[in-house]
């Protein structure tokens, strides 16, 4: 087992050495490997529900597990909610997570929960964040596989603050023809939350999307970019769309405009690809 040296956050957590953690972890850990799919969730519920992790074994269950893909994707995530929560050695956390992100033979779930875990041990230890963001970043300009939980990951990191490269990535997103639809999908519910992107006009486009998820998202986002002007347009497609989920979006997006609200920014709204969530 690795001796822990990186800085921690909140407590003060002292090194863990090789000998004390010998000495305390749970032999239902160390045999985890072994246990059948339940009971592995089982321990894993029953150490985060102990109380505050001992630092040895969050080392332990990150070393010996975290990057292991014989273990189900869920079961890497209780693995890493243990670990994040412990706060111990976030920097070697963090590359651990980046490497999944960065590996495109991972499995493709358990790089979702990476990203996720990577903006949670960001805001724990701001030092760490410029390393997410570019990860991050780069996922999403692509507008391929994992786009859209790095460009989902990316806004959330920034938050309030706001980054011109993430409005830059959202604008181009837009209008990319070639990126994956859960890319646009995911940039169109991004639009109400962030700065004046100047993108009525590609929103607008978007209502014409082969995928019915983008379709939706674009009338989600054109209560925050439309004005009375597109009733029309949308009114069309709430009564002559092919699927009924647009049709209520449509329905919605209308009333919304009509109405003149200012409806609040939903950054999953229309999107397809359901992001997983972490707290398993």
């Amino acid at each position: 087992m690795r001796a822990g040296s990186a800085g921690t956050v909140g407590a003060q957590v002292s090194p863990v050495s090789t000998r004390s953690a010998s000495a305390i972890i749970p032999v239902q850990l160390v045999r985890l490997m072994d246990a059948p799919l339940a009971d592995q969730k089982r321990i894993l519920v029953e150490v985060a529900t102990q109380g505050r992790t001992h630092p040895a074994i969050a080392v332990f269950l990150r070393d010996q597990y975290l990057a292991e893909r014989r273990l189900t994707p869920v079961i890497r995530n209780q693995v890493a909610n243990i670990v994040v929560e412990t706060q111990v050695e976030p920097a070697a956390t963090m590359t651990m997570c980046m490497a999944a992100i960065e590996d495109a033979t991972e499995d493709p779930t358990w790089r979702d929960y990476a990203m996720q875990h990577a903006q949670r041990i960001a805001e724990l230890d701001p030092d760490l964040a410029s390393q997410a963001v570019v990860v991050f970043s780069h996922l999403a300009e692509t507008g391929g596989d994992r786009a859209d939980t790095a460009l989902l990951q990316w806004f959330r990191l920034v938050g309030a603050n706001g980054d011109p490269a993430l409005d830059a990535c959202v604008r181009r997103l837009l209008i990319d023809r070639h990126c994956s639809a859960n890319a646009t999908a995911m940039a169109l519910g991004l639009v109400a939350g962030l700065h004046d992107l100047g993108c009525r006009d590609a929103v607008i486009s978007l209502l014409d999307h082969a995928a019915p998820h983008v379709r939706r998202a674009a009338l989600g986002a054109i209560g925050a970019v439309g004005n009375p002007s597109d009733l029309a347009r949308v009114d069309a497609l709430r009564h002559g769309d092919v699927d009924e989920l647009v049709r209520l979006a449509a329905d919605h997006a209308y009333r919304t405009l009509a109405a003149g609200s200012d409806p609040v920014s939903n950054p999953v709204q229309g999107h397809s690809h359901s992001t997983p969530s972490i707290s398993h």
